[in-house]
């Protein structure tokens, strides 16, 4: 790749640099299989990129890429030059790179089960005995994927790491696994819960529709079986009404006994239609919500 039109000895440089950087060593199919398939083992997955971009939306110069970025775009380019300019049919290397970068290839492909189980038995075993989550959820709305990378590199989490674990666990399901014990195993690990009792207070946090921090289920589950116990093993309701006219949220605020039941009765069904807790934490939460809706008596 040489830039046209270099007006200056930077400019001459910086094009000279890009060239030896996108430089093919004349690299064999059987090579580059190895090192995309090493390179995916080590990025959860995902195949190298030919563009990187500085994340406000434009491509970023290879030689302002750090080294390990460099590589990356210098082995995906040299793949890209494998497939589409020197095609090789009848070589079983070239194939798989050919099949490896089909848009229409699935993501199980890359992998096969045997590989994938000891993966996904350690990051089980790492995460107390917990499967790994498909959809994630923040303030009530489902992040998609570039947003878990974002948030990965802002906090140093690794989302896009359980998404991808996960989403190889359900296409192995759905795909079949031709070895009995792996797919025992890996349907063994599909039954476990995607949230434990030893979850970290961020995972059990719950929002209002507006964003607002709620208390954790843990939290929510204590105050609703005290107020239970204290109004005649009833649950709060989340409808009132005065002469057959329903009261408004501003309304209810007037009286804190009863917006405190609207917010706890609200909050019941919150986390009875989100569904997502252990299966003895919902069961627990489903125990209140069959009780009859509490009535004061009137004086």
């Amino acid at each position: 790749m040489v830039l046209a039109g270099c007006c200056s000895l930077g400019q001459a440089q910086k094009a000279s640099a890009v060239k030896n950087l996108l430089k093919a060593p004349g690299s064999t199919p059987q090579e580059l299989l190895a090192h995309t398939r090493q390179f995916m083992y080590q990025n959860q997955g995902r195949l190298p990129r030919k563009i990187i971009s500085n994340g406000e939306g434009h491509s970023t110069y290879i030689t302002d890429l750090n080294p390990q970025q460099q590589c990356e775009v210098r082995l995906a380019r040299q793949v890209y030059y494998q497939i589409t300019k020197n095609p090789q049919p009848n070589n079983p290397a070239w194939r798989q790179l050919q099949q490896l970068y089909s848009a229409k290839t699935p993501i199980h492909a890359h992998i096969s089960a045997e590989e994938f189980l000891p993966v996904l038995e350690t990051w089980v075993k790492a995460h107390n005995g917990r499967r790994p989550r498909l959809n994630f959820y923040e303030n009530s709305r489902h992040l998609t994927v570039e947003q878990l990378h974002q948030k990965d590199a802002e906090e140093g989490s690794c989302l896009h790491e359980e998404y991808t674990l996960a989403r190889l666990l359900a296409q192995f399901m759905r795909k079949g696994v031709s070895d009995k014990e792996t797919r025992e195993a890996l349907a063994a690990i599909e039954q476990l819960p995607t949230i434990t009792h030893w979850q970290t207070q961020k995972e059990s946090q719950l929002y209002d529709g507006f964003g607002n921090a709620l208390p954790s289920q843990y939290d929510l589950l204590a105050q609703l079986q005290a107020w239970s116990a204290a109004h005649g093993n009833t649950k709060p309701r989340t409808l009132f009404y005065v002469n057959s006219r329903r009261l408004t949220v501003k309304e209810l605020a007037q009286f804190p006994a009863l917006y405190e039941e609207y917010q706890l009765g609200n909050r019941l069904q919150h986390v009875i239609n989100k569904g997502r807790q252990p299966s003895d934490l919902r069961a627990q939460f489903l125990h209140i919500n069959k009780l009859p809706s509490y009535h004061p008596q009137k004086p």
